[in-house]
């Protein structure tokens, strides 16, 4: 059941791999920005494709040495995810959460590509004594598979550097090394429930992942938030609510609120683009332009409404929600 079961899911499952630039530059050099970067690697992890686009999650602590402390990429380093047995992408980093240690990734993928994707399951459902399966990178070497049952669940531990407690565990046998960080925990399914993310020591045969309905609530509703992606912001959220993307709360202050959109409304499509789910906003905003017109088509009881909304840059977003002010970009 072991092997059928790696057969079904090691597709979805990510190798990661950390690169810094090895080039120094010389600033005095006005032809310094041509030169051409080496990267040497610097860390290695693992990941899991949950949406067949390439959307991917990891832990922070995988891709923290790459990415800002707001979540965005730093330019002197760079993030690659290679499939079991199979091909390479770069990787950008969408979001971070450190007090979840989770990360959101976007393979890069060509037009039209699909990778395979891992099928959620249920952490809440899972019994102690389940068998379960940590897949990933440990140690540098890749698709590395170890198994044992779950020893107990809704722990937290304290992890070193932390202030926090990191919550909402399962807690399990299976051997969770370096490198397995961001990996999956796996049911004799194939279904993820959970994400690898700390040992329990060179002596301590206890490993712990983050238990998978956490990490669904998390990004859904925090690694897909406009500000954590640093996107173009309407001023509004939205959730998923049976099978429609309903407006949550609008903000007075933002653009969506300005165009006439209210809380209760379902978006039907952004920018031209369908939307049937929180994510696909998302990365539809995501992919707009702030300060150019974008056309929200939406029903409020049954009506069939579209209005043009012009969408603020997230750091202009950011002072007019935190002060108050409003605020213009000036060139």
């Amino acid at each position: 059941s072991l092997v059928a079961m790696v057969e079904k899911a090691s597709g979805a499952m990510l190798n990661i791999e950390l690169k810094q630039s090895a080039t120094k530059v010389d600033e005095d050099d006005p032809f310094a920005e041509m030169t051409e970067r080496r990267f040497q690697t610097i860390g290695f992890g693992s990941g899991v494709v949950i949406d067949r686009s390439g959307l991917a999650i990891s832990n922070w602590h995988v891709v923290d040495a790459a990415t800002n402390p707001d979540g965005s990429s730093r330019p002197d380093h760079a993030v690659y995810a290679s499939v079991f047995g199979g091909k390479t992408y770069k990787v950008t980093v969408l979001s971070i959460s450190r007090e979840d240690d989770l990360s959101l990734l976007q393979l890069e993928l060509a037009p039209g590509e699909e990778v395979q994707a891992v099928e959620l399951g249920s952490s809440e459902r899972l019994l102690i004594g389940e068998e379960v399966a940590a897949i990933g990178n440990p140690h540098g070497k890749a698709n590395s598979i170890t198994f044992g049952v779950v020893s107990a669940k809704d722990q937290g531990i304290k992890v070193r550097g932390r202030w926090a407690k990191l919550e909402h565990l399962i807690e399990t046998d299976a051997a969770i090394n370096g490198g397995n960080s961001g990996g999956a925990l796996l049911d004799m399914q194939g279904r993820l429930v959970g994400i690898n993310s700390a040992g329990g020591g060179t002596f301590n045969n206890k490993g712990y992942a983050i238990a998978v309905d956490h990490v669904r609530q998390q990004i859904t509703g925090l690694l897909f938030q406009a500000y954590k992606l640093r996107s173009p912001d309407l001023g509004m959220r939205v959730v998923d609510d049976e099978g429609a993307v309903v407006v949550f709360d609008v903000d007075p202050r933002g653009p969506a609120a300005k165009a006439g959109l209210q809380s209760g409304d379902r978006i039907t499509a952004l920018g031209g683009t369908a939307i049937t789910w929180s994510p696909g906003f998302a990365r539809t905003l995501l992919a707009a332009t702030a300060g150019e017109e974008l056309e929200v088509a939406f029903t409020r009881k049954g009506a069939a409404t579209t209005v043009k909304a012009v969408p603020m840059a997230a750091p202009i977003w950011a002072v007019v929600r935190q002060s108050g002010l409003l605020v213009r970009d000036l060139p």
